[in-house]
């Protein structure tokens, strides 16, 4: 099955813990504190790998986490952890849980980073200070980022062939690339996009998608309508292939005015993108009255100093005018290269959250801050000096000063982010610490 929309779970490396340890000489005596830091989490980036053309990996594996940081020792510090990466198919849109799009994926090799690893812990080596000579304590590694995104595949090839079920989509791109598609003589065979290559010289190539049967309605999502009518967004031009004997006895012109219709509700990009026509089927009786007809109309339709645009007749099925079509193609190509509207590598910068404290309801309080948030998580909170050593970070930040202005009460809940909650008593901040 082809997967062109996923969602999955993206989280960095924890960080290390840092080490609490104590040298010793050989009579046992105290030399002081030798605990080593943790090493930081390894990130998780998306990168693109041009041998893959689907998301169909995600559908079982929903879940991905980089290596954690290694924890501290006696007098060593934890290694660091590697990156790890997540391969996806050039196209990809990766979008935040909100639907904002956070980066567009075209380019082979291109990188994103997804989510980052968390720092690691110090060790109580590294936390001497003048005040604090013996450390008998030691941080936690940090956690590494934790988000749910949506991948969102949109196929990038130089042509994109359209039109109706049945029209001979499929056949078509068999006969022009060595793509190898289910082909039947009934509406919507084709239920997945298919890529192929063709081929023209050595040096020469081309990328064709067939683009699953578009119906009446797809721009309100009838049928597959938006799963499909995406991939088109990414097509540098169009082939549009007109059915001149359809399935359900249209008028081809009916066919030709309809497609369109729906491109341009869909998107306004779509209504302005490069066309080719081709009239498909040849092979059946009355070809040329048919042709004429939609000539004719198609004439008909332009605006005044509009230049009537070639159109091509071919049968896909006996390969009549298959050459002429194919160097057509190529010839359109080069002189309209593909010009595939992509955003930069990472469309929104994680910006820096100020501390920030305010009361969330009448006995709750919020205290919020990128840099309070990571202390707060690194803390051993069963440690009384580690305890100690935040509730001095607090009055520094004039946190407590600003609840208490606040209102604060005995018994109200203050939660530091989503990373730890604490009661407020006042008797645990009744004299003020030590800086």
């Amino acid at each position: 099955m082809f997967t062109d929309e996923i969602r999955i779970q993206v989280k960095g490396g924890n960080g290390g813990n840092g080490c609490q340890s104590y040298a010793k000489t050989t009579q046992a005596a105290f030399k002081g504190p030798d605990g080593g830091s943790g090493g930081r989490g390894g990130d998780l980036y998306l990168v693109v790998d041009q041998r893959i053309n689907s998301l169909n990996f995600y559908r079982q594996n929903r879940h991905h986490k980089a290596d954690d940081g290694r924890p501290g020792g006696k007098h060593a510090d934890g290694k660091d952890s590697g990156p790890k990466f997540l391969k996806v198919p050039p196209g990809t849109c990766v979008f935040a849980e909100d639907g904002f799009l956070l980066a567009d994926l075209n380019y082979p090799d291109q990188k994103f980073l997804v989510a980052r690893g968390g720092r690691g812990g110090r060790g109580n080596r590294d936390l001497i200070t003048k005040t604090i000579k013996v450390p008998r304590f030691a941080e936690k590694g940090e956690p590494g980022e934790e988000f749910w995104i949506r991948l969102e595949l949109k196929l990038t090839a130089d042509i994109g062939i359209i039109g109706f079920p049945n029209a001979g989509k499929s056949t078509l791109i068999s006969k022009l690339s060595n793509a190898r598609p289910k082909i039947a003589s009934y509406p919507f065979t084709t239920l997945e996009p298919n890529l192929g290559m063709v081929y023209l010289t050595e040096e020469r190539s081309m990328l064709m998608a067939d683009i699953p049967g578009i119906i009446e309605g797809a721009h309100e999502g009838a049928g597959l309508g938006h799963k499909f009518l995406r991939h088109v967004e990414r097509c540098g031009f169009l082939l549009h292939l007109v059915d001149l004997f359809p399935f359900e006895e249209r008028d081809p012109w009916e066919s030709y005015v309809i497609l369109n219709r729906e491109l341009a509700a869909y998107s306004e990009k779509l209504a302005t993108k490069l066309q080719v026509i081709a009239l498909n089927k040849t092979d059946m009786p009355d070809t040329e009255e048919r042709r004429e007809q939609f000539l004719k109309k198609l004439k008909k339709s332009l605006g005044k100093g509009q230049e009537m645009p070639k159109v091509l007749t071919i049968s896909a099925l006996t390969g009549t005018g298959l050459e002429e079509l194919k160097y057509y193609l190529a010839d359109f190509l080069s002189k309209n290269p593909s010009q595939i509207e992509i955003f930069e590598d990472q469309i929104v910068e994680r910006k820096h959250r100020p501390l920030t404290i305010g009361r969330e309801s009448e006995d709750v309080f919020l205290v919020s801050g990128d840099e309070i948030e990571r202390i707060c998580s690194q803390v051993d909170w069963n440690n009384p000096e580690a305890v100690e050593h935040v509730q001095k970070l607090f009055y520094r930040r004039g946190i407590i000063d600003e609840l208490r202005a606040q209102g604060v009460q005995q018994g109200d809940l203050i939660r530091i982010g989503r990373v730890y909650e604490m009661v407020y008593a006042d008797d645990a901040w009744d004299q003020p610490f030590e800086s």
